[in-house]
């Protein structure tokens, strides 16, 4: 009978210990600014090949390209200036690249290419 009534002490004392644990959690309230505005680092993910298509960094953001999948030889360029270049040819298998810090694109810069491949990054405020 003693441990049929320590049984039940002990789930009373669970079930009014998980209810204050319960009660004592809040709501948690994010706060609209210019850091989450667009989320934390919104992706871009495009389809470059030579200069017919191009993306254009938006103002007070740069561009942080971390992967890259490419079929043969390819350049980046920013601004037409050469940020990174992949030597290749057509017979290689495609090639994917994972930057362990990425490469920076400045704000308002137009990103172009040489050859063809998929390019995809995140932004950050500048």
């Amino acid at each position: 009978m003693e441990q049929v009534s320590r049984l039940v002490t002990a789930i009373a004392l669970l079930i009014a210990s998980m209810a204050l644990l319960v009660y004592s959690m809040s709501n948690a309230t994010a706060f609209q600014s210019a850091a989450v505005s667009l989320g934390a680092n919104p992706v871009v993910t495009f389809y470059c090949y030579a200069s017919n298509n191009t993306y254009t960094v938006p103002a007070g953001m740069d561009f942080i390209i971390t992967d890259l999948s490419v079929p043969s030889g390819f350049g980046i360029k920013s601004d037409s200036t050469t940020i990174w270049e992949h030597y290749g040819s057509s017979s290689n298998t495609s090639k994917s690249h994972a930057f362990n810090t990425g490469l920076k694109v400045s704000s308002g810069a137009v990103v172009n290419c040489s050859g063809s491949g998929y390019l995809s990054g995140y932004l950050v405020q500048s």
